[in-house]
């Protein structure tokens, strides 16, 4: 795996209501990633606390996403562990997951961090969950917050953007 230096930090908007829907399955993983968001929300200025959520399981998290941004979040965070297994199931998961997220952000205007780990493998997903610099949930809360930072400030302009950020 490649090593990364961290991502610089957009400043959370004072208002911004950030929200961070984890997955239900493989814990220790999925409690990695939302420590990795947190640490990334708290440095990036966060001054609101960052709403967190639990979906049942992975294929759940756009649906639950898509509640929220409708209910006024600002940005949400998605994080889960897909490890591949015998089948194609986890290429299933993930695909549908990615494209909920893509479609979410780009119906909504508002953006949607994918820290959904794909792995094949569960020291692949343990790497990309621990606390270094290559934590998939602390790329998906920077992107979260950079690209609330950025819209806010073209939509004050009138222009409106919108982004679905894939942290694999």
């Amino acid at each position: 795996m490649r090593q990364t230096t961290p991502t610089p930090l957009a400043t959370v908007p004072p208002t911004a209501r950030i929200a961070v829907v984890s997955a239900n399955w493989h814990t220790e993983i999925v409690d990695g990633l939302r420590q990795g968001a947190k640490k990334a929300y708290d440095a990036a200025g966060g001054s609101l606390a960052l709403s967190e959520f639990t979906a049942p399981g992975a294929f759940e998290l756009p649906v639950m996403a898509a509640s929220l941004l409708q209910e006024g979040f600002d940005g949400v965070a998605v994080l889960g562990c897909i490890i591949k297994g015998e089948t194609i199931h986890d290429e299933v998961i993930a695909h549908a997951i990615a494209q909920g997220c893509t479609q979410l952000a780009i119906k909504t205007h508002k953006p949607v961090g994918f820290g959904v780990i794909t792995a094949n493998t569960l020291a692949q997903a343990e790497a990309r969950s621990a606390d270094n610099p290559n934590n998939k949930g602390y790329e998906a809360m920077v992107a979260v917050t950079g690209v609330d930072r950025k819209s806010t400030r073209l939509n004050s302009s009138h222009t409106v953007i919108s982004y679905a950020v894939f942290c694999l």
